[in-house]
């Protein structure tokens, strides 16, 4: 697999965050441009403008939209709807509000809605769709209810609604969604990145742990090749809150050889460096929200959480992690270079790092989850 176009195509930023209506934040000139504090989004997906909020259906809807993957190569944007069991695939970049979708995953038609569309789990259905990535233009779905990972090859050029996926990861065919703790299994798969060498990594929710399968072994059914957060394959280790455990995994993000991991269970985020020469169970290398690695505790702070999902990063290393309980996205700059329990030094959907109501409006949010950039 080639390098992850999240990191190799970026052409602005952009964040697309989630609740009744899904934002895009771009930065004022260019990509090495400054945030403001309280920054207004650029466009809105799923609704015609910044003061609706009401979830509709069809190919311009939103209903529990959770995450986005670009394609910039191909000219394709991807949104996940978990509520509606549904992908949908839109024309990219974006010129304007509510764009309509040309392409719809894990439903016949873009009126569809039901989970495995109404019926038995297949290749051509999916059960509340989180995490997306996209990797030489294939599309990668965590089916999370489906307890797998469905690959739609050149994703770009399907042109029939509702295709059948080409390959699956976390079960032994497309008609079996059984949860499992095992080195082939998975519990409720939440996020996924590919890191500079090709290399998937897994948040395995329910199974507390990130699984790592190296480049060369992504097949039907594969088996993982490592494992964070737990000392082998069959064992949970959600707690003590420590460096080497995960208590709740929404999300990760492999940026070259670094691996971030969101833990919403301990309010915090973990870096690994050279993850991919780790050992099984190995311990964090960094962390952010918390000053060190065995306490746990919300709050509206600088440099607190009070649960996090989503993350992101740029071309310059600046990290982007969703809190979804303080209605808000931090950024933290040079990400990798903060000591631990850094400050954030921006603030996207709050106009400071104290408020934490949600937010209507241009400039609001109303707890994101995953984000792109």
């Amino acid at each position: 697999m080639g390098h992850h176009l999240k990191k190799k195509e970026i052409m602005k930023k952009s964040f697309y965050l989630l609740s009744m209506a899904m934002f895009l934040f771009a930065s004022v000139n260019s990509l090495y441009a400054q945030w403001l504090n309280g920054q207004n989004a650029q466009y809105v997906i799923g609704q015609a403008n910044f003061t609706s909020y009401t979830a509709v259906a069809g190919s311009i809807g939103a209903g529990g939209p959770y995450d986005i993957a670009v394609d910039a190569a191909h000219g394709k944007m991807y949104v996940s709807m978990m509520d509606q069991n549904r992908v949908l695939r839109y024309s990219y970049p974006l010129s304007g509000n509510q764009p309509v979708a040309d392409l719809v995953f894990g439903q016949a038609d873009f009126s569809g809605s039901s989970a495995n569309r109404g019926g038995s789990i297949a290749a051509n259905s999916i059960n509340a769709p989180q995490g997306l990535t996209v990797e030489n233009g294939n599309l990668w779905v965590c089916d999370k209810s489906n307890n797998r990972i469905l690959i739609y090859s050149s994703a770009y050029s399907i042109a029939t609604n509702g295709p059948s996926a080409d390959l699956v990861i976390g079960q032994p065919d497309f008609n079996t969604g059984t949860y499992a703790c095992t080195a082939a299994g998975l519990w409720l798969p939440s996020d996924l990145s590919f890191d500079a060498n090709g290399n998937l990594w897994v948040a395995d929710y329910r199974n507390y742990r990130v699984l790592k399968y190296l480049s060369t072994n992504l097949v039907n059914g594969a088996s993982a090749n490592g494992v964070l957060g737990a000392p082998d394959f069959t064992t949970m280790n959600d707690w003590p809150i420590a460096a080497n455990t995960i208590g709740s995994v929404n999300s990760v993000y492999a940026d070259g050889t670094t691996l971030w991991v969101t833990d919403n269970a301990a309010y915090r985020v973990l870096r690994f460096d050279n993850a991919l020469a780790k050992a099984n169970n190995a311990n964090a290398d960094g962390i952010l929200g918390q000053l060190i690695f065995t306490t746990y505790g919300s709050s509206t702070t600088q440099s607190t959480f009070a649960a996090t999902c989503g993350l992101g990063m740029d071309l310059l290393g600046n990290l982007y992690v969703s809190d979804i309980n303080n209605h808000r996205i931090l950024i933290f700059k040079n990400a990798a270079g903060k000591s631990n329990g850094a400050d954030a030094d921006y603030v996207i959907g709050q106009t400071d790092f104290t408020t934490s109501a949600s937010q209507k409006g241009q400039a609001g949010l109303f707890s994101p989850r995953h984000i792109t950039v």
